[in-house]
């Protein structure tokens, strides 16, 4: 199956954000602007039936809606497993919750917790973009 271009993959995002059925919308959107405004060179797409936004070709970040209570964003390195022998990626936000050596979870719990940790967040996300991108 071919690739999708960009814009194609943007109207598909789009159209599934217009389409979500979630009590946080307005914080997925929130969040989304805050990763899209971290770094230049950040791209979207649905991965996972949910918005996975890509950097130096890999998906490094996607947002998981298995909960109605919360957000959760999945920090991982693409779909490959790839050599953690030497991935040590600083969490210096205390909000990682490590699956693995280089996969994590970031859970946000609600409205509050959004606006509490997003000037945070924005900070991680480009640190995660950069150092997982350096790793690759």
């Amino acid at each position: 199956m071919p690739k999708k271009p960009v814009s194609a993959k943007l109207r598909e995002v789009q159209t599934f954000i217009n389409n979500l059925k979630h009590p946080m919308k307005m914080d997925v959107q929130r969040v989304r602007n805050a990763i899209h405004d971290c770094m230049p060179g950040i791209t979207e797409q649905l991965k996972w039936k949910a918005p996975s936004f890509i950097y130096e070709g890999d998906d490094r970040i996607t947002f998981n809606f298995t909960s109605e209570k919360n957000l959760k964003l999945i920090l991982h390195r693409g779909a490959k497993v790839k050599d953690a022998s030497d991935f040590n990626f600083e969490d210096t936000s205390g909000l990682i919750v490590w699956k693995a050596k280089d996969r994590g979870e970031i859970t946000l719990s609600g409205t509050e917790d959004v606006s509490k940790n997003l000037n945070v967040l924005t900070p991680l996300f480009r640190a995660w973009f950069k150092y997982t991108a350096k790793m690759d």
